[in-house]
């Protein structure tokens, strides 16, 4: 594996060659990025690159001049140019310091970029013989933030070993940096620490960047001592506001976090940590993500009691009741009424659990699954419950769910069925593909044929073989609506897997073929 470090000043092209190409997959490691040839400089010891790309034109040291640096001191670093199509000049006398190629930065492609990079004669023992010092600077802030040390002392010759920003000896402050939404998706998060270090750097230069856990960052930065000072809170408040700023703009996603009073030693930084992820309680039920201060926490409780208004009971019966009127609005208390608690994250999501199993229960007697449903965002209500970052979050979750629970009420029996009806509606639902008779069905109840079908029909009003066929119809229908899955492969997901008999019977029932209703479909999108 070959290091790679990248010097230019321009973030868009820093992240464009981020994105060029697979680093990993084609033997090379992307471990750091410099703003400037000085800032290159600095940290060139302690990430030990095999290979550097730098631009040029620069403030303080420019890239020729960081050139013969590496020239002088590092014999063994590949310098490659990173140029603009009027820089001739300036290429020329980089080469004449020991650049071995240049590339132009703003139209290179990742074909060009690796034809280059695979052309530098790299000393692989040199390579071996170094350690990755960015994957060790990870390791070792996680131990400091987790406190997997005995005594802090021991990982002091490693902290001076991957070159920390700043020793133990100066005042820092901890920021927990957390994204909202991105635990469950595919995101690239392989630079995140790179935007987030890029963002501080004009603000505070001395600062490690660490990311414990899936979109979960530590920032420790240098300050003054008193946070209470009206400056430092609003230079920390400037630095959020851009970090906030560069998470949405790069990933699409909200972030919050909390930043604690300044302290000195490198033990500190696990208190500081634990500290923030109290103070993280009280953001739950923020309308919008937002930067705290870990002095200003309030007490929270972690237990929450309803008034009898908004009882589980109360919740029961009107849903029971059908009134979707009085259930919504009750729905819309409850949800005021949560947001103003002082109380834990878990007391909060318990509550909302509590509701959502009565409901779920509700739901079930008529042959409606809310655990099966999606949101807008593709989100499932109990996991949004179970992690959903900010109560507003799960709010709108419950009340996407809500208004499609509303339009499958209104279609469904106006009385809550048996419970082996109900069951088996359920599973009917879940189970479109599965190949089913009215024998293996009334077997799936526990019941004779003759009773199970007369028992069903009484309390859906149709037959349970023309049930079947309805919702698989259906189902189709949306599959052809929202998917360019070929027909033949469409009915077999459907459980109807002969596609003449499938298309003969789509247009009895719709009127169309389903090669019709999907054209259909497509015109009327535009």
């Amino acid at each position: 594996m070959k290091n790679v470090l990248v010097v230019d000043d321009e973030m868009l092209v820093r992240a464009g060659i981020r994105s060029l190409i697979d680093w990993g997959q084609h033997g090379y490691a992307l471990v750091g990025e410099a703003v400037s040839g000085a800032d290159a400089l600095r940290q060139i010891p302690k990430l030990r690159p095999d290979i550097v790309l730098t631009d040029l034109v620069m403030e303080d040291i420019d890239g020729i001049s960081l050139i013969k640096e590496c020239r002088s001191r590092w014999p063994s670093i590949q310098c490659v140019v990173l140029s603009n199509y009027n820089d001739f000049a300036h290429v020329r006398d980089a080469m004449k310091e020991g650049a071995k190629d240049f590339l132009f930065k703003l139209t290179m492609t990742g074909k060009e970029l690796l034809s280059v990079l695979d052309s530098l004669q790299v000393d692989a023992r040199a390579a071996v013989r170094e350690p990755d010092w960015n994957l060790v600077r990870q390791r070792i802030g996680r131990k400091l933030i987790d406190h997997e040390y005995m005594d802090v002392d021991e990982l002091l010759p490693a902290i001076k070993s991957a070159g920390f920003a700043w020793d133990g000896g100066a005042w820092f402050c901890v920021m927990r940096i957390v994204m909202c939404g991105i635990r469950e998706t595919d995101l690239d998060l392989t630079h995140l620490e790179a935007v987030i270090s890029d963002t501080t750097s004009p603000i505070f230069p001395h600062h490690e960047v660490f990311q414990t856990s899936r979109g979960v960052v530590y920032l420790l930065f240098n300050s003054e001592r008193d946070m209470l000072t009206q400056g430092l809170r609003k230079r920390v408040t400037d630095l959020w506001t851009q970090i906030g700023h560069q998470i949405a703009r790069w990933w699409g996603c909200s972030s919050y976090a909390v930043a604690s009073a300044p302290v000195r030693g490198w033990d500190m930084a696990s208190g500081c940590a634990r500290g923030c992820l109290q103070v993280e309680e009280t953001l739950f039920t923020s309308e919008k993500p937002h930067l705290a201060f870990l002095p200003d926490v309030p007490t929270l409780s972690d237990h929450i009691v309803p008034a009898p208004s908004l009882s589980s009971g109360i919740w029961k019966a009107l849903l029971s009741s059908g009134n979707k009127e009085n259930a919504t609005d009750f729905l819309r208390r409850l949800f005021a009424w949560l947001g103003g608690q002082h109380a834990t994250r878990f007391s909060i999501r318990g509550s909302l659990q509590q509701y959502a199993l009565v409901w779920q229960e509700q739901a079930a007697a008529y042959g409606i699954d809310i655990g099966a449903m999606e949101d807008h965002q593709g989100r499932k209500l109990f996991p949004t419950i179970a992690t959903g970052e900010l109560l507003c979050d799960v709010v709108s979750c419950f009340s996407d769910i809500w208004a499609e629970y509303l339009e499958q009420r209104a279609q469904a029996p106006q009385k809550a069925m048996h419970p082996a009806v109900s069951a088996l509606v359920l599973w009917i639902k879940n189970h479109p593909e599965e190949q089913v008779s009215l024998e293996t069905l009334a077997e799936r109840a526990h019941m004779s044929v003759s009773y199970f079908s007369h028992l069903f029909k009484e309390n859906t009003g149709i037959s349970i073989m023309e049930y079947v066929q309805r919702h698989r119809l259906a189902y189709a229908r949306t599959l052809i609506e929202t998917t360019d899955l070929p027909i033949s492969r469409l009915c077999v997901m459907a459980g109807i897997p002969n596609a003449n008999y499938f298309s003969a019977l789509f247009r009895k029932n719709f009127g169309l073929t389903p090669l019709e209703w999907r054209t259909k479909k497509q015109d009327s999108m535009g």
